[in-house]
């Protein structure tokens, strides 16, 4: 059975696609090893230290919102000096 030739430029061009990305990206393609656990042990300790600042952060933000609620005429006073 003969190819449609579109079909045949259609699995060309996908065919050139896949090739340049594996030369422009060739990391993503190889098989990756298992990460080491001393890596996974160092990137949990910074992602709790990242949710600690963020947490907060939260924190301060909702209590200036709280302090802006209770006092809404002290920011404007404030702004006025």
């Amino acid at each position: 059975m003969k190819r449609h030739p579109t079909e045949e430029t259609g699995a060309k061009l996908h065919q050139e696609k896949y090739h340049r990305g594996r030369k422009l990206r060739p990391g993503l393609h190889t098989k990756r090893h298992a990460p080491d656990v001393a890596d996974l042990k160092k990137r949990l300790h910074e992602l709790e230290l990242e949710n600690r600042r963020l947490r907060l952060l939260i924190i301060d933000l909702i209590l200036e919102k709280d302090r802006l609620e209770e006092h809404p005429n002290r920011n404007l006073l404030k702004q006025a000096h």
